[in-house]
């Protein structure tokens, strides 16, 4: 197995994802409990624009090996891929906080990478304090992860889930109209205008130009007509 892994790597380092991939598929599948080939598949799958694949490989390094840094890096390096800034702002945190109080492992700790992280981390907030003062960053971070899951779920067809995803992170942030405006995106997909209608009309009292939920919230009015005409003709 450790050869296995040393040739994915090595391809992976040329450039040769493509190849490195079943190679570093097979080590993964041999050997679930290695943090280091959990890594390189999911740095491999990153290199082949699998995000979500990379992201589910890399968290698993990061649980088999949770006081490494470079697999927090690696986690903000996948979420900054996918567009979820708060993932990668909660990811940089942790890495600082390994990298700061001297883990074990310093791979992964440069002085570039710390110094892009601590720019990040510190651009996140100062945006964070701007946007959302009753908010904490990292409060304003989880929801941003959170609504970015919402937004893969409602794509992918599992309007029932984003609901709860997003539920649940309303209870944290109530103050952030893309919650509301996707929960009643997410609502009207399950047939429940009434309750699409009352989030759309929320995330629009928190921001009046948020056209999502304006659309949504004219589509559950015209869905309650039509139920109340149907009703009146039975």
């Amino acid at each position: 197995m450790a050869a296995l892994l040393g040739r994915g790597v090595d391809l992976l380092a040329a450039g040769e994802a493509d190849r490195a991939r079943p190679l570093l598929e097979r080590h993964a599948a041999a050997r679930p409990d290695d943090a280091e080939g959990a890594s390189s598949l999911g740095l491999c799958l990153l290199a082949l624009a699998e995000n979500t694949a990379a992201r589910v490989a890399l968290e698993r390094a990061a649980a088999l090996e949770p006081g490494r840094a470079l697999h927090r890096w690696n986690l903000a390096a996948a979420a900054h891929r996918e567009g979820r800034l708060g993932g990668c702002y909660l990811a940089l945190v942790t890495y600082l906080a390994l990298a700061e109080a001297g883990a074990a492992d310093h791979a992964g700790t440069d002085p570039a990478q710390l110094a892009v992280a601590r720019h990040f981390v510190a651009d996140y907030e100062r945006v964070a304090r701007l946007e959302s003062p009753e908010l904490g960053a990292a409060e304003l971070a989880r929801a941003d992860d959170d609504l970015h899951r919402a937004r893969w779920l409602l794509r992918g067809g599992r309007a029932r889930e984003a609901i709860g995803v997003l539920r649940g992170a309303l209870e944290a942030a109530p103050t952030l109209p893309g919650l509301w405006s996707h929960l009643a995106s997410a609502c009207l997909a399950c047939g429940r205008a009434a309750e699409a209608r009352r989030a759309g009309l929320r995330a629009l009292a928190l921001c009046p130009t948020d056209l999502l939920a304006r659309k949504t919230v004219d589509d559950a009015v015209a869905a309650q007509s039509v139920t109340r005409r149907r009703r009146r003709t039975k």
